[in-house]
């Protein structure tokens, strides 16, 4: 009888009462290490830590829901991407103690009003250590059905600000959604390796 194949990666399923079985079956084993064998070989395992001995590509993608960003290095300088926190807030590590400083971009997302009368800016504003360091605004847009704060859009504060240990940086709105924070990097910057919330 002819085999049947699994969906992820093409094993083979020999049927009942298949004669050689064993040759697909070999060549499922040889399959499973090609495959499996370069994890084994760049991803290490202990009691207390997964150890990875390669670059993470991680294809635009975000990683969330991170309680501790530890670096080995607290000098980094950010490239064109920018570093994006999944939050509002953003605090500088105690044991932080190199002088640099950061751009700050702002991420907004779009805010649909449910009614027809026209509507005021509403205002972003970055606070750090409780104190603003800057405001912005977007207006409304009408598009003949309602207003809506539109488009989703990533607003620049222009001034670079200096970072310190235990520094907490925050955003606020005052109409729609939380806006999300996002580091760029100048001379000397210094990733806040703290925790992020």
């Amino acid at each position: 009888m002819a085999n049947t194949y699994t969906t992820k990666l093409n094993l083979a399923k020999p049927a009942n009462g298949d004669v050689n079985w064993h040759i697909p079956i070999n060549g499922n084993w040889d399959d499973i290490d090609s495959k499996l064998g370069p994890l084994y070989e760049d991803i290490t395992d202990s009691a207390t830590e997964i150890k990875v001995t390669k670059n993470i590509n991680m294809n635009q993608k975000n990683i969330v829901d991170i309680e501790t960003l530890v670096f080995r290095r607290t000098t980094h300088v950010l490239g064109g991407d920018g570093l994006l926190f999944s939050g509002s807030e953003a605090t500088v590590a105690s044991d932080y103690d190199e002088p640099g400083e950061v751009l700050i971009n702002i991420l907004v997302a779009q805010y649909n009003l449910d009614h027809y009368n026209p509507a005021p800016s509403r205002t972003i504003t970055v606070f750090k250590n409780d104190v603003s360091i800057g405001t912005m605004s977007q207006a409304s847009i009408n598009t003949g059905e309602y207003y809506t704060y539109y488009p989703a859009a990533e607003l620049l504060f222009s001034a670079s600000y200096s970072l310190a240990a235990e520094d907490v940086f925050t955003v606020t709105i005052d109409v729609g959604t939380t806006p999300t924070l996002k580091f760029y990097g100048t001379i000397g910057f210094a990733l806040p390796t703290g925790l992020i919330t």
